[in-house]
């Protein structure tokens, strides 16, 4: 386990931060009351968050927390921390570098109720403030594996019995018209420019395509993600 010290300051992340079980929040510092700023406080005291009211003049934000955000390194310590679910979906990140992106994949990723995202140390975004506030909170409330080796990520879920899918805008099979094998799926996505690493193609067991019928050859990573994740989660979930 990993544990990275995290600023925030919109309200929504802060709600998830105080409801989240992978967040530690160790203060929070007020400067301008609302309605957003006094539900915070209120929840915050009751879990006995230490809480500080400071001149709000000048301030950019109304309140800002401090928090520790808590990843797993290694696939087996998220399975001892979050058990085995019956339906599965795991997002595997590879060559992501824009946290925009990758927030709003999380977000997607949690709307739709994927079991986890996997984000490889290396050839990959910095793991950050930024994710979660485009993920307006929800990288707080899923478990992110932040992994030195995503490979071997995908090997220790596909040895559980899961198929692995990699999103491939020049792949032969079009994912709307595939079934999974099982309720256990991964689904691998690259970066718009540089796709996923030789390797991580080579250890996906089908690569798939969104079937594309308009005028723009591609979407940028977050939005085929969204397409692709809702898909998986209707396959599985029928």
């Amino acid at each position: 386990m990993i544990s990275l010290e995290v600023n925030l300051s919109h309200h929504h992340s802060m709600l998830c931060a105080l409801e989240s079980p992978f967040s530690r929040v160790h203060d929070l510092t007020i400067w301008k009351d609302s309605n957003n700023s006094k539900t915070i406080e209120a929840m915050a005291r009751q879990q006995k968050v230490r809480v500080r009211r400071e001149n709000g003049k000048g301030a950019s934000s109304e309140m800002e927390m401090r928090i520790s955000w808590d990843l797993f390194e290694k696939w087996k310590e998220y399975r001892q921390a979050c058990g085995v679910k019956d339906v599965e979906l795991v997002l595997f990140l590879d060559h992501l570098h824009d946290p925009q992106n990758v927030g709003n994949i999380v977000r997607t990723a949690r709307f739709f109720g994927a079991s986890a995202v996997v984000i490889p140390k290396t050839r990959s975004v910095k793991i950050g403030d930024t994710i979660i506030r485009t993920s307006t909170g929800a990288a707080l409330s899923l478990p992110i594996i932040y992994c030195s080796n995503l490979v071997r990520a995908m090997e220790s879920f596909q040895e559980e019995g899961a198929y692995i899918w990699g999103l491939d805008a020049n792949a032969q099979h079009v994912l709307a018209t595939e079934e999974p094998v099982n309720k256990k799926l991964g689904l691998v996505v690259g970066s718009e420019g540089d796709g996923m690493a030789k390797l991580t193609e080579k250890n996906c067991d089908l690569l798939v395509k969104l079937s594309n019928e308009g005028l723009h050859e591609s979407l940028n990573a977050s939005s085929a993600c969204a397409i692709a994740v809702y898909e998986c989660m209707r396959k599985l979930c029928r």
